[in-house]
């Protein structure tokens, strides 16, 4: 008879998506500001401290926002949108033929659990599926194929995407990001953001008293107070430069940016790579003074011989920018965050690069891994689906299918 095999299904979770609700935000505030006022000034070291906080915050997120038990829903969440009486009677018949097929271990028992499973499968993909449905702008813009379609996209009915204006694009780069966030300017932007008391010392004993000294020859300099940057290989500070980075994005923030359905989009932030985006040159041009002034005002620099200046459209188009009298260099393509990207909007160039990198990763991978003989089939296949795949396919969201 075959066992059930995995982890239990029933785990108990604190339910923090009802922060979502203003109500019970408020509640959760409330009990973590009564905590943090019973919390002493002086506990001892930041461990202690840390563990503290946070055994505060999971008690007022409990009394608050309540348990829940993930993978045992009936159905009782509102915000589970696809879970509708039919996939619940759906999952149920399966469960049933399943209990049926353990009792009874007979082969018609066993068809009809798959059978069972099978259906269930399909109707909570289908269900998925239309929750997950693609926004209105994409579905006015690409032509899916019809069913009966042999081929995945056909071009004459549109599958590329279709541009309806130029898009002037600057890539910005910033000087030492992470070196030049001054402490004093990252403590008020944390103050901004509603991080205080017990929490926001914590987090400035990470860096009060820090020092350093450079090795010189055989000799060592005087130790020198350091009051700019983040620690390096420090876990919490990539959240800190990102509430940093946010702070400056939302203070350079004008009319400018691209229409994406009834969203404006002006910026794209990940970590310090920025890219600011307009429909035209003069746009482009008052969002980047902006952007560079509040940087300015934080104690950032940009770096105008690193940033660049990018029009997406179908014919050339010049785009000058400049900051401080210095003109950044227009291209013709750009690789952000790994994917290269061309001012016309294909990526081709792209996939060329994916290719080339994964028969990089193939040929010394052949070596080592597929004709040793001393690793299994399973093995192989981990350290293929592992390295060679990823490699292969990184940024294939946003390529379309050609001709090609």
């Amino acid at each position: 008879m075959p066992d059930r095999l995995g982890r239990p299904k029933r785990i108990v979770r604190v339910s923090w998506e009802r922060l979502a609700d203003p109500s019970v935000r408020g509640v959760f505030n409330s009990h973590l500001q009564e905590s943090f006022n019973q919390i002493p000034r002086e506990v001892g070291d930041i461990e202690s401290e840390w563990t503290i906080f946070s055994s505060s915050i999971v008690d007022a997120a409990i009394q608050s926002c309540g348990h829940k038990v993930s993978g045992a829903s009936r159905g009782s969440n509102p915000r589970t949108q696809w879970w509708t009486p039919e996939i619940r009677d759906a999952v149920k018949l399966k469960k049933d033929s399943y209990r049926a097929w353990l009792a009874r271990g007979t082969p018609e028992a066993a068809e009809a659990y798959q059978q069972a499973k099978q259906t269930a499968a399909w109707v909570v993909l289908e269900a998925k599926t239309w929750v997950w449905s693609l926004v209105r702008p994409w579905r006015r813009t690409i032509k899916w194929p019809r069913r009966n379609s042999g081929r995945s996209f056909d071009t004459s009915e549109g599958g590329l995407w279709e541009f309806a204006q130029p898009v002037h694009m600057c890539f910005v780069d910033l000087e030492k990001a992470f070196d030049r966030v001054p402490c004093g300017i990252l403590w008020e932007v944390l103050w901004e953001y509603w991080v205080r008391g017990p929490l926001l010392r914590a987090v400035r004993s990470l860096y009060n008293w820090s020092r350093s000294l450079v090795p010189i020859a055989s000799c060592k300099s005087d130790l020198f107070p350091v009051n700019v940057g983040l620690r390096q290989g420090c876990p919490l500070s990539p959240v800190l430069f990102i509430v940093f980075m946010d702070r400056i994005s939302r203070h350079s923030q004008g009319l400018e940016g691209i229409r994406f359905g009834d969203h404006r989009i002006s910026s794209l932030i990940f970590a310090d790579d920025v890219v600011l985006l307009a429909p035209s040159g003069l746009d482009l041009q008052h969002a980047l003074g902006r952007f560079a002034a509040e940087c300015e005002a934080a104690g950032m620099r940009v770096s105008t011989s690193k940033s660049e200046a990018m029009v997406l459209d179908r014919k050339k188009v010049a785009c000058t920018l400049q900051v401080g009298g210095e003109l950044f260099p227009q291209v013709e393509e750009f690789k952000y965050l790994g994917v290269l990207f061309t001012s016309e909007g294909r990526m081709d160039c792209e996939i060329d690069r994916r290719i080339g990198a994964a028969a990089a990763v193939m040929r010394p991978m052949y070596q080592s891994v597929v004709v040793k003989k001393e690793l299994s089939q399973k093995s192989k296949l981990s350290i293929y689906q592992s390295i060679y795949v990823p490699t292969l396919t990184y940024g294939h969201e946003l390529w379309v299918m050609t001709e090609r």
